[in-house]
């Protein structure tokens, strides 16, 4: 009785991801990245009726699949430069989801 209600789950997970960068001058550079996720759930869960008391009197069968993606990325832009002795260095950017 103890091993008629475990649930089945199945899970598959998938990701991509790039990069890519572009020295503009030798002190100044961009790069761009991006990263593509998804993810795909399925849940199996069956209750017999004299499973759970008088909870599902008729027993009771789940059979559920769940999908989630998600695409973001960011840029950035470097500069680095060196006087003598002395490093200037900066960065800025921005990212989307």
């Amino acid at each position: 009785m103890l091993n008629r209600q475990t649930p089945i789950t199945d899970r598959n997970r998938y990701e991509f991801g790039g990069s890519i960068k572009w020295n503009i001058t030798p002190d100044l550079n961009i790069q761009g990245r991006m990263r593509y996720e998804r993810g795909e759930e399925h849940w199996v869960h069956n209750a017999y009726a004299s499973s759970v008391g008088n909870l599902y009197p008729m027993g009771r069968m789940k059979d559920n699949r769940y999908f989630s993606d998600q695409l973001y990325g960011d840029v950035l832009v470097s500069y680095n430069h060196t006087f003598n002795d002395f490093s200037l260095s900066a960065t800025a950017g921005s990212s989307f989801t």
